[in-house]
């Protein structure tokens, strides 16, 4: 399971909780599909990005301390690198908002669009 699944399983977590709590006979394989689809929709197309971009200091911790612990990682030779299905332009806000301008230089490695879980098991890649 990685991060992002975290959040779907609250949110079919929570539609499940409410159908039940009220009688609502559902499909469980459809609601699956549902929230599945809805959530790969918003991340897509988008939508996501425009809305945490709005407003990042709701939605991204300013990070001093994700700062300094980067950098003792690398001040400590530890290899580093950033893989993400974000688009750069999404990274390279949040990253800046962050850590500051500089934060691709704490990263041996930068990929996005990675196209994840896909890009670890796809033999193509």
């Amino acid at each position: 399971m990685d991060i992002f699944s975290l959040p779907e399983m609250t949110l079919l977590s929570s539609v499940t909780d409410y159908f039940m709590t009220r009688n609502i006979e559902y499909d469980q394989v459809h609601l699956f599909k549902d929230i599945s689809d809805a959530i790969k929709d918003v991340h897509v197309k988008g939508m996501m990005y425009k809305w945490i971009e709005k407003d990042m200091e709701k939605y991204i911790l300013h990070g001093d301390e994700t700062y300094a612990v980067l950098n003792r990682l690398v001040n400590n030779n530890k290899k580093l690198f950033l893989i993400t299905n974000s688009p750069f332009s999404f990274v390279d806000k949040g990253m800046k908002y962050m850590v500051g301008k500089n934060w691709q230089d704490l990263f041996d490695m930068v990929i996005v669009q990675a196209d994840k879980p896909s890009f670890f098991t796809d033999k193509r890649k």
